[in-house]
């Protein structure tokens, strides 16, 4: 059980410290989301998915919760990359 936990332990460590290094990376020219006003479009670069109607994104409309959907998904797929890749 010991040994169990000191793996765990490492590899929380090890995950900590990739997820620092990746916000820290960020640079300015790194896009997440474009707000077009003029053609009231909404572009989030990190899904390659673009919606309509900026406003109702605004007030919590349906568009937000599918980029909302779209992202947990990607954070999912991404935690658990990251678990097969430090656990190899």
């Amino acid at each position: 059980a010991i040994l169990l936990q000191r793996k765990v332990d490492d590899l929380s460590a090890k995950t900590v410290s990739a997820r620092k290094l990746q916000v820290g990376s960020r640079a300015r020219a790194e896009k997440i989301r474009t707000f077009n006003f003029k053609d009231d479009r909404i572009t989030d670069h990190r899904l390659k998915m673009s919606t309509s109607h900026i406003k109702g994104f605004m007030e919590g409309g349906p568009a937000l919760d599918s980029f909302m959907e779209e992202l947990r998904y990607l954070d999912l797929t991404e935690r658990l990359q990251e678990i097969v890749n430090i656990g190899s």
